[in-house]
Formats: C-alpha cells, structure tokens, sequence
C-alpha cells in the first residue's frame, strides 16, 4: 500500500478517518466478479468476459459508517464500457442497499465520482462492500452491461465524511452561479451578474454550499450588488463553523439601499465574530424587508462578485485579478506545469481529494511546477503569490 501520512486538512473541514485504497501493485482485498481483475503499478482493472455487470468486491472494508457517508471512486472506463456505477452493502433481512450514478465512457483521463451511501443499514462498521457497472438506461436500477474486452480502471476508492469542497473567494459570475443555489427564489445569470428575483413573504436566499473559505484569513465580505426593490432593504449573511461541527447558523445583519442606480458595495465585517474562524462554510446571503417581518418584498437583487477578503476595502485591484486570469496549463498534466499570472507565485500546496496535503513547494521557477511525483488522478491546487494573494485551482494528473 502507499504510505499513509498524517494530514493536515485544509479542503475538507471535517473528514474523520477515511478509509482508503489507491492500489499500488496490490488489489488490496478487492476481487472481481462477472468480470477479470489486473493489478497495475497504480491501479486495477476489471476487463469484461462475456458476462454481464462487473463487480469489484470487498469482504473486510472496515468501513466506520458513522463517520464515512460518501465513497469517492476515480475510475476510467474504455470506449463502449459501462455508464452506470453503484455501491452496494447488505440490507437487514437480506438484499443488499444498492446506491448509484451516472459515469462516462471512452474516457481520457480518470474521474472522481462521489456516491452517497447513507441508509438505515449504513451503520456501525461495514465490511461487505460491493462497486457494480451496468448500463445507464434513465432509471434507479440500471440495465445490464454485456461486452468482452472493455475495461473499467480504478485508481482509488475512498470511504470520506463529505464530499470536498474547494476553497474559494471570489464568486464572479462570469458564466454561471458558481455552486449558489437559492432558496424562497430564483436566479439567473447574465453579462456577468446573478439576478436574484425573491418570493414574496419567503425567506428569499442563495445558498453556497459547494465551496468553503478560511475565514481565519478573510474576514471581509464584499458584496458588490443593485438593488432594484423600492423596500427590500436588508441583507443577512450567515454561515456555519468548526466549533460546534458545522450544526447552526451564525450571521450577521446589514442594511442597504433600496431602488439603486448603479452597483454599488456593501462591506460585511465579520472581525468581531468569534465563530468566523478556520475552515467555514454553507455561507447564505439573505434578503430581508424590515417592514415585512424580515421576510423578502418584491424587487430583483443583482449581484455583480461577492468577494472575501481580508482588506477592509474592496480592492477592484490586484487580488481580485490575480484570482480572475490565472489559469494552469497544460491540465490534464503529465510531469510540468505552468502557472499562467502577471504576478510571482511564492508557494504552491497541492491536496488530493480526501483532503491530504500532498505536495507543498515554496522554490517556484518561471512558474512552472513538477508534478511527475503525483499519482494520477483529481487535485486541488492552492496557489500563493509573493503579495500573499491566494486562490484554488483544480488539477487533474494524468
């Protein structure tokens, strides 16, 4: 097996003990069914026989099922291989618990699909673990697959708490919502910005709860926003933390100006609250009628960027585009990388998707990194610059 490490998490606010296997010239206690299992260098793959649906089969997983909700699995699948994926574990009384999703084929590169596994029976510790391949055909269960000589490579299984989420702190709205969802609304993206359009009498919001932030280091909200309602005249911004594991909502309440012009910014300084520190996440921007018990009116909300920061003042300035054009290329990669930027990278912290630190280098050159030391598979990368300007990019190592 490769060497476990003890990790500091920093995408991941709460993973617990993940249960993990990357196949290092060992299958590790899988086996196969309907199917044949080779063992690569870094990784195994079952190539179909003539039978139909693959299964990968674990009989001693061990998995704390209190703790680990989601299996992540990194597969590559062959030209006319399965497109449907699930995970299995037995069901009181017999039968088995089948949960499941779609996957692709003919792929080039490995990808991380996540399951949610959580049931009645996903409890205590499990150790009948199955990973079935069938045929996407639009319903819950699948239809069957049948082929010789198409493959299914999987280069880890991962038992985690949660699904991971990236760092991020600039929301731009460029092309689409980025990961915020809303609630008691609708929304809708374009030119570059989020029109948000309340329910009247509804706790009108949009919910971020794909991406985190390290509000230890950022503890300014810049909201720069239009408000085209004539009473909505509030926002709340709340969020959940570390220190009672993520459970209830802290927040934060702030005015702003009905029937606007133009955008303008709104500042939340979140310095005074205790809770906003560390890794925080499920962030909400509330829109609020004072003269409406607090509950939303009519009018749209549009929303330019929402940026964290830890500049009391929005600087429209360097950090904003240093996160905005920096791109990496080639990605997917091989061995090198380039960091495309105007500006000096200092360091550069590469986290697989378990949330392990797997690579930090702080000598960056013409900013191009090494990465020929990475198994293949999806990362995140947290790029550092000599202004200590920061931002995430994912990372997909082929």
């Amino acid at each position: 097996m490769k060497k476990t490490t003890f990790l500091f998490l920093l995408l991941i606010p709460v993973l617990g003990f993940s249960q993990s296997w990357d196949f290092t010239n060992d299958a590790e206690g899988w086996s196969a069914s309907s199917s044949d299992l080779t063992v690569n260098a870094t990784s195994v793959t079952l190539t179909t026989n003539g039978n139909s649906n693959p299964i990968l089969v674990q009989d001693a997983a061990a998995v704390n099922a209190e703790t680990n909700k989601i299996v992540a699995i990194t597969v590559k699948v062959s030209a006319n291989g399965p497109t449907f994926m699930r995970a299995s574990y037995p069901k009181d009384g017999g039968g088995r618990i089948y949960k499941s999703t779609v996957i692709t084929k003919d792929d080039v590169d490995f990808k991380t699909y996540y399951i949610d596994v959580t049931n009645a029976n996903w409890t205590g510790t499990v150790n009948d673990v199955k990973i079935h391949f069938k045929e996407d055909n639009g319903s819950n269960g699948g239809s069957d697959h049948t082929s010789t000589g198409e493959t299914v490579e999987i280069d880890k299984i991962s038992f985690i708490s949660e699904i991971p989420r990236e760092e991020k702190e600039s929301y731009n709205f460029d092309t689409d919502a980025e990961g915020w969802e809303p609630t008691g609304a609708t929304i809708a993206v374009s030119s570059g910005v989020l029109t948000i359009t309340p329910t009247v009498g509804e706790a009108a919001k949009i919910v971020q709860s794909t991406n985190n932030i390290d509000a230890t280091t950022n503890k300014y909200v810049h909201v720069t926003y239009k408000n085209n309602s004539t009473t909505n005249d509030g926002l709340r911004f709340q969020f959940r933390h570390s220190g009672d594991n993520y459970t209830a909502y802290i927040g934060t309440n702030e005015s702003i100006n009905t029937s606007s012009t133009d955008f303008e910014v709104l500042t939340i300084d979140l310095t005074g609250k205790t809770e906003w520190t560390g890794l925080t996440q499920d962030f909400q921007l509330v829109i609020r009628d004072s003269n409406n018990g607090n509950k939303a009116s009519a009018g749209d909300l549009e929303i330019d960027s929402i940026i964290f920061s830890n500049n009391a003042t929005l600087s429209t300035n360097e950090e904003v585009l240093f996160t905005k054009n920096l791109s990496i290329h080639p990605n997917p990669a091989t061995d090198i990388i380039n960091i495309k930027t105007k500006n000096t990278i200092s360091k550069v912290l590469i986290f697989d998707v378990t949330g392990k630190n797997i690579l930090n280098a702080s000598n960056i050159k013409d900013n191009t990194l090494n990465i020929s030391s990475l198994n293949s598979g999806i990362y995140f990368m947290k790029i550092l610059d000599s202004n200590n300007y920061k931002t995430t990019r994912k990372l997909i190592k082929n």
